[in-house]
């Protein structure tokens, strides 16, 4: 059990899920057709997650962005009449709400039940000093495992536990794995753990044992590569994510939840001094996307290769390029934060047109908060 390890106050990945527009016809008995047009769907499309970025001194909010183009640069500060105070980490779906990470040195470290649409507060646990969360994955039921990493002041630091949902947030249990974990995925009966900080490992638990005595560090070990550093499940139920090796560039790995091996794994293009990287997989689990700050590459799962040219650019970026999404129509979606204070970020999204080539839908794109760093899409 370590008594101090170092704080660091960022995680993460997001999947977005959007519904896509179809036509349906019908035809009566004179054979004539009748086009019928769904209504378009409504309500909030994704959320930013806008951290402090303290060096222009922007404060930490909650962007929304709904279908019909309407963005609310804070809706947490328009609900509930507060700014957030710490820094959001992560999103994850409860029911008709969502559940969110936040962690700050300087704020406060807790995870809160919200409204799904106003983000209105309904319930929270407050971590103190002791854990500072960095993302969550969904076990059983109301049953969730929050990851992090403790903060060195502590007394008693722990960077994992189980919680339960019911009338209040409640930690089952906790244990200190001794290294920052910030990502997790649940295959089967499996949980891997994992995270992209120096002091990070790649571990396995088995679902009715998330202990210490029942982790399993890999015995190919390395760390996490990228900010947002987030395990993939492919058609296969094979795992995927960007790791760093000791000594090596940055390489794209599949691991085996069977075995608890890596068992193929590709150098990823361009990538040895990135501080900024996204990787999102296709919604058939069929193909991986990367970025490379401003340059973006496939490869498909069964023949890994990249080619030497990138499948496009974005290169009039006005800062740092963060983030990466798929949506359920297979266009992307990646963050321009501006490096001016006070500027909001912009939101891109590229779609693959019928002649093979990427093209950007929304030119100016979409505005949001200062300071972004993550998209999450509404299921």
């Amino acid at each position: 059990m370590r008594k101090k390890n170092l704080f660091k106050a960022y995680a993460f990945s997001f999947a977005l899920i959007a519904t896509s527009l179809c036509f349906s016809s019908c035809s009566n008995h004179d054979t004539s057709i009748e086009e019928i047009i769904p209504e378009p769907p409504t309500g909030i499309r994704f959320f930013t997650l806008n951290q402090s970025g303290s060096v222009h001194g922007q404060k930490p909010s909650i962007s929304s962005m709904s279908y019909d183009g309407s963005i609310i640069s804070d809706l947490y500060k328009s609900t509930n009449n507060l700014e957030l105070g710490s820094e959001p980490q992560f999103m994850l779906p409860f029911q008709n709400s969502y559940l969110i990470a936040f962690a700050d040195y300087w704020g406060a470290n807790k995870i809160e039940l919200v409204d799904a649409k106003t983000l209105e507060v309904k319930k929270q646990i407050d971590f103190g000093r002791d854990f500072a969360p960095y993302s969550i994955c969904h076990l059983s039921d109301n049953n969730y495992l929050a990851l992090g990493t403790g903060i060195m002041v502590s007394d008693n630091p722990f960077s994992m536990a189980l919680l339960n949902i019911g009338d209040e947030i409640q930690i089952k249990s906790s244990f200190d794995t001794d290294f920052t974990v910030t990502a997790a995925c649940k295959v089967g009966n499996k949980i891997i753990v994992g995270g992209s900080y120096n002091d990070s490992q790649m571990a396995f638990f088995d679902s009715d044992n998330i202990t210490m005595e029942g982790m399993r560090i890999m015995k190919d070990n390395r760390q996490m590569f990228g900010k947002h550093s987030s395990f993939f499940v492919d058609k296969n139920n094979k795992i995927w994510c960007a790791t760093k090796p000791k000594d090596q560039n940055p390489k794209l790995c599949c691991i085996d939840p069977e075995t608890e091996t890596i068992i193929k794994e590709i150098s990823i293009p361009s990538a040895s001094t990135l501080k900024t990287f996204g990787i999102a997989m296709s919604n058939d689990g069929n193909t991986i996307y990367v970025r490379t700050h401003e340059a973006f590459y496939k490869t498909k799962i069964d023949n890994l290769e990249f080619s030497d040219d990138p499948i496009f650019e974005h290169r009039e970026h006005t800062g740092s390029v963060n983030d990466l999404k798929m949506t359920k129509e297979g266009t992307l979606l990646f963050i321009d934060e501006s490096l001016t204070p006070s500027q909001p970020s912009t939101v891109y999204e590229y779609r693959q047109a019928s002649n093979g080539e990427w093209e950007r839908i929304h030119q100016d794109g979409f505005k949001v908060g200062t300071a972004a760093k993550y998209i999450y899409i509404v299921r």
